[in-house]
């Protein structure tokens, strides 16, 4: 690894040993379907809305205005950004990071507004404490060696913005602290003796120069989602089965612990959380809400629609929350619609 620092990223039962001569049949568990819970569409005027710490909301405008709200609705901090600008909201603490494909640098100091805007790869932690973005610090400038390097910038407030590279092809995904999950590529020869490159998620040590050992519990499933948790946890979706009968997994544990794997009922496609067990799943047109006891409701979401290649598995592992963004107490879905998940109040209510 090297780096420098830039300029301005699942009971089973137990049968009885003297089993009864005559057995009755059994009767087969009935699939309960998830009773339905109320999502609302967005307010009047507004085109996109993030949930923030604190009770705050982030709201884009129709006039292309980025505002922070307080829980009385009186407005914080307000940024005008072009109309025509398409910009994906992330919930960053009581601050909103506003992606845009035109914009400013990112507005990263202590000091700055609670709206900051960047352009391009740049991406927000969900501790709030580190940005990062792919590739190198200065666009085109690309370290020249030998060996293929996957490099990554990445910004906290005691180091300000540094440059950092590990080996292999990859992406950087997600960070926390020191520590990044990479989307890591490698070329395999299969049996047919035709190679294929083939993507894989791993953890790498930013400041050792070293990747922590990762693997998911079934070796045949394959990493859908996948992020760091505010508390630093490694959470994400995986899959096995087919592509007609797939079956998902939710995937969470420590780094450098091991992965634990529990069966969901639907193969989802994206998540985020509220808290390491609340939060919203979806699959396709469809959303479902959970308060991590096992309970799950389905939230009728207004004018839903599928995704484009909906169902499909990526080819390669994502970050999860790009659907779905999580506040402390309710998500909102393809930035569209919002779902209560506030555990004193009862999920959607």
């Amino acid at each position: 690894m090297t780096a420098r620092t830039a300029p301005s990223l699942l009971v089973a039962l137990t049968l009885s040993a003297c089993a009864s001569p005559a057995r009755r049949p059994t009767a087969r568990p009935t699939r309960r379907e998830p009773a339905p819970v109320a999502a609302r569409p967005l307010p009047d005027g507004v085109t996109a809305l993030a949930p923030l710490d604190d009770g705050l909301t982030a709201s884009r405008l129709s006039d292309g205005a980025l505002v922070v709200t307080d829980h009385d609705g009186r407005e914080l901090s307000r940024r005008l950004v072009d109309p025509a600008a398409r910009c994906a909201l992330y919930p960053w603490r009581a601050r909103v990071f506003a992606r845009c494909a035109v914009g400013d640098v990112a507005l990263v100091e202590e000091t700055s507004p609670r709206v900051a805007v960047a352009r391009g790869e740049v991406f927000a932690s969900r501790d709030g404490t580190t940005l990062a973005k792919r590739g190198p610090c200065n666009s085109g400038e690309t370290p020249t060696t030998d060996v293929t390097l996957t490099v990554a910038c990445s910004w906290t407030a005691e180091r300000g913005w540094r440059e950092w590279t590990a080996p292999g092809d990859g992406d950087v995904l997600d960070v926390h602290g020191s520590l990044a999950l990479l989307v890591h590529r490698a070329r395999v020869e299969r049996a047919d003796g035709q190679g294929e490159v083939v993507a894989d998620l791993r953890l790498y040590d930013v400041d050792n120069g070293r990747f922590v050992p990762m693997r998911l519990p079934d070796p045949a499933s394959r990493w859908v989602r996948a992020g760091f948790t505010r508390s630093g946890r490694i959470v994400g979706l995986a899959r096995t089965g087919t592509a007609r009968a797939p079956q998902g997994w939710r995937v969470s544990g420590l780094p450098g612990g091991p992965l634990r794997a529990a069966p969901l009922p639907r193969a989802f496609d994206d998540f985020d959380l509220s808290d390491d067990d609340r939060g919203v799943y979806t699959a396709c047109a469809e959303a479902l809400v959970t308060d991590g006891s096992g309970a799950w409701s389905r939230a009728l979401t207004p004018a839903a629609e599928a995704p484009p290649s909906c169902g499909d598995a990526p080819a390669e592992p994502r970050r999860y929350g790009e659907r779905v963004r999580c506040g402390s107490a309710r998500c909102v879905v393809d930035g569209a619609v919002t779902v209560d998940v506030d555990r004193r109040r009862g999920l959607g209510l």
